[in-house]
């Protein structure tokens, strides 16, 4: 197994202007994406695995991986990031790939964090490597959702405000998004809605319209990977930051440890930023 590929750490110039995080590049590793990488920190404690949400990226996480230096932060990203095709057909082979992934790079006992669907695959994933006899330290679930909805007819707006808060330094807001996307071209047109977006000025010119256009694929698939998905129960201590509270889901169901929840604030996606990313990290300081 191949050590992790480092990169310049992602993204958040403008939540941390005195860092030097940039967009992350999709080295490839047999012609695929490798899904570890490395997002930050040093030095010989068990690292951090964070699991990517649907889209496949890993960059939400840089803020978390700032704030918990020097402690070691690993991405699990997806294995089709720059190319769909080559995602796993199920859900099954996806969460046995990782597991492998994980289990070759360090020595358990394992540490697991995962944002929205990130926290459903973490968690499937937590659950394979105690089934195979490795121990987990605790598993970190970030507003995760109850269950993966099957694909509706706003699909393709919803894939496109998730890339836009993963590529756009400064996404527009949500008014805005929802408005354009109310024009959005017929369902079946082949045309690259990554540049749509930018004819449309929810991107910039220079934006990276193909690994756009592999987000924006990957989060259908993804989502159509996990409909029905069932979270079994795993040994491992539960510890679950919902945006919102009431929490929608009893999580201690899951776990035969500690299922600990808390309402954190913000949205879906602001949930991943300060001041509500702060808690998050603080509460995972806390567990070393």
């Amino acid at each position: 197994m191949p050590s992790p590929i480092p990169l310049d750490p992602p993204v958040m110039n403008a939540v941390f202007p005195d860092s030097s995080f940039t967009m992350p590049t999709y080295l490839s590793y047999a012609g695929r994406v490798h899904p570890l990488v490395s997002l930050g920190g040093a030095g010989n404690s068990s690292p951090l695995f964070c699991v990517h949400p649907v889209g496949g990226h890993v960059g939400e996480y840089a803020p978390l991986a700032w704030l918990l230096a020097p402690q070691p932060v690993l991405g699990v990203r997806s294995r089709g990031l720059v190319d769909p095709t080559l995602e796993h057909s199920s859900s099954v082979a996806m969460i046995t790939d990782y597991a492998d992934v994980i289990a070759g790079a360090t020595p358990a006992p394992y540490r697991l964090v995962g944002w929205s669907l990130g926290g459903l695959i973490a968690h499937a994933v937590a659950c394979e490597l105690e089934r195979r006899g490795a121990p987990v330290e605790f598993i970190g679930m970030i507003d995760p959702p109850s269950a993966m909805a099957a694909p509706g007819p706003d699909e393709r707006a919803l894939a496109i405000g998730m890339a836009l808060a993963i590529f756009h330094p400064a996404p527009p807001p949500r008014p805005i998004q929802r408005r354009a996307t109310q024009e959005l071209p017929p369902v079946g047109d082949t045309g690259s809605l990554a540049a749509w977006c930018v004819a449309h000025e929810l991107l910039p010119a220079d934006a990276p319209l193909v690994e756009i256009d592999a987000t924006i694929a990957l989060f259908g698939i993804h989502r159509a990977l996990f409909v029905g998905h069932v979270p079994g129960v795993c040994a491992a201590p539960l510890r679950v930051w919902n945006a919102r509270g009431p929490e929608s889901h009893d999580w201690s169901a899951h776990t035969t440890g500690a299922c600990t929840m808390t309402t954190v604030g913000g949205d879906h996606f602001t949930i991943m930023k300060p001041r509500h990313i702060d808690v998050i990290a603080a509460d995972l300081r806390a567990l070393r």
